[in-house]
């Protein structure tokens, strides 16, 4: 009766081994791009910034839009023109 030798389990690479930490804050980047890819909804409260050098009018408030400033928005119409416009972008 002879013996095969039996193969070794291959020992797994270092980088290809994901803490918890790490596979859950590539879901959370996942989930983030698969967000930014569809507009937001009618309603929906996002955060936007205004682009530099635009003067812009915030009809929630009747002021201006400060620019680099994050403010919370809720998504109107006109909102979703500014965002495909480029005046405004989701923070």
């Amino acid at each position: 009766m002879t013996r095969t030798p039996t193969a070794k389990p291959a020992k797994a690479a270092a980088s290809s081994v994901q803490t918890v930490t790490q596979a859950d804050a590539a879901a959370t980047s996942a989930k983030a791009a698969k967000a930014e890819s569809r507009p937001p909804r009618l309603g929906e409260l996002v955060h936007v910034v205004v682009a530099e050098g635009v003067l812009l009018k915030n009809n929630e408030t009747g002021g201006y839009f400060t620019a680099g400033v994050r403010t919370p928005q809720a998504v109107t119409v006109t909102t979703l023109r500014r965002l495909k416009d480029g005046d405004l972008q989701l923070a």
